[in-house]
């Protein structure tokens, strides 16, 4: 991850295309996505909302890394937006990796609803970078 940044190399996976939905724009990740993002700013935030429809037993467990270190875990119990901070101030470069790993995943196909096949992790909106 750290060679992605120092040779501006373009890994980008995990984050489908954005969509309407609810009168937001928002992107669907993978059970686990990772950009390559500009710092534009010494905090990130995250809106994210467990769009999983159905209810689970299990909380939904994010992972966000910066560079591939481990930054923050967050617990997700519900079906509301949460904004996630993420601190930048420690990294000096201009570009960063950006990852997030979910502790599940379904498939809308696989619960009747639509035959979109994708596997879901978590539902995103639109990142925003704070001083």
């Amino acid at each position: 991850n750290t060679k992605q940044v120092l040779y501006k190399w373009e890994n980008y996976y995990g984050f489908y295309d954005e969509e309407f939905i609810d009168g937001r724009i928002i992107r669907w990740t993978s059970i686990d996505a990772i950009q390559v993002l500009e710092k534009n700013g010494n905090r990130l935030i995250v809106p994210l909302r467990d769009g999983d429809p159905a209810g689970h037993l299990l909380p939904l467990f994010i992972r966000f890394y910066v560079n591939n270190k481990p930054v923050k875990i967050v617990k997700i119990t519900d079906k509301d937006w949460h904004n996630i901070e993420i601190d930048l101030s420690d990294y000096t470069h201009g570009r960063f990796v950006f990852t997030m790993a979910c502790s599940r995943s379904w498939v809308p196909k696989e619960r009747g609803l639509t035959n979109d096949s994708r596997e879901i992790g978590v539902m995103t909106g639109e990142f925003v970078f704070l001083e």
